[in-house]
Formats: structure tokens, C-alpha cells, sequence
């Protein structure tokens, strides 16, 4: 891929509305059962307000870690565990949908990778995203009509 490469980067706050929710809603719970054994002297509001708060910091360089690239050749984006996989559209073979907890996404199976990608489907700037993506992939290609599909769902 040697022309030039698209970044995008996943929207904020889905992902920090997500995180919140689960670390805020952890750390409440374990704050609650502690408070049964010790006396917290903090209200545990504060406590999960703190957890959003720091959740956010810890968000914005994971959230600029992760872009996903587009290339007039193809897209390169992360698997499941965060490495990098590049693939021509030529050679994506399966695109499925995939909802993790509220957080949207499209497996993408190409020829020649074990394992699929995971493109977000909450970008910043997916209206952008998907203008590109129909101009540098041909109109049949399956990643087209999975995100078309996607847009028209929402």
C-alpha cells in the first residue's frame, strides 16, 4: 500500500459512555460490599464520578493507539487483540456484524489471515468513512454493503 493512507479514529464517547459504565458500575459495587465490613468515608457517587473521570484519560491515547486506515488498495485495522492486519479488498471474503455490549462492530475475514479483523462502527467520522470507503472499494465489495447496511440501520 503505497499510496495514500486515510486515518480514522473511534468516536470518544461510546466508547468512554462504555468503559464508564462498567468500571463505574464495578468499582460502585465493590465499594458497597466493602462498606458492609469498613466504613467508607467517601459517598460512593464520588467515588464513580472519579472512575469517568479517569476513565477519559486513560481512553484518549487507547482511542489514538487504534485508528483504523483506508487506502485505495485496502483497509488495515485491529483484530481482537489489537495487531494490526492489513487487507486488499480484493481479498475480504466475509464481513459479519458484532455487538459488544453495546459497542458495534464488523468482523472482517480476509484470504490469507487467521484471525478477522474488528472495524468499529462508531468512528468520528464515519459519514467520511463510508464516502471513501464506496469510492476506494468497488460498489459489490462485501465490507461496502455491510457498512452501507449498517448506515441505513441507523
Amino acid at each position: 500500500m503505497t499510496e495514500a493512507m486515510l486515518t480514522f479514529r473511534m468516536a470518544f464517547l461510546p466508547i468512554w459512555r462504555f468503559v464508564t459504565m462498567w468500571s463505574g458500575g464495578g468499582v460502585a459495587v465493590i465499594l458497597l460490599w466493602i462498606s458492609t465490613i469498613v466504613p467508607i468515608p467517601l459517598p460512593t457517587i464520588l467515588v464513580t464520578m472519579l472512575v469517568a473521570v479517569v476513565s477519559a484519560g486513560v481512553l484518549v491515547p487507547v482511542i489514538r493507539m487504534l485508528p483504523v486506515y483506508l487506502t485505495p488498495d485496502g483497509i488495515r485495522c485491529a483484530d481482537a487483540f489489537g495487531i494490526y492486519r492489513t487487507a486488499r479488498w480484493e481479498d475480504i471474503e466475509t464481513v459479519r456484524p458484532f455487538n459488544f455490549a453495546g459497542l458495534k462492530y464488523l468482523r472482517v475475514r480476509t484470504a490469507g489471515l487467521r484471525r478477522e479483523m474488528w472495524l468499529p462502527l462508531f468512528l468520528a467520522d464515519m459519514p467520511i468513512f463510508c464516502e471513501i470507503l464506496s469510492h476506494a472499494a468497488t460498489p459489490d465489495n462485501v465490507l461496502v454493503k455491510a457498512v452501507a447496511e449498517h448506515v441505513a440501520g441507523n
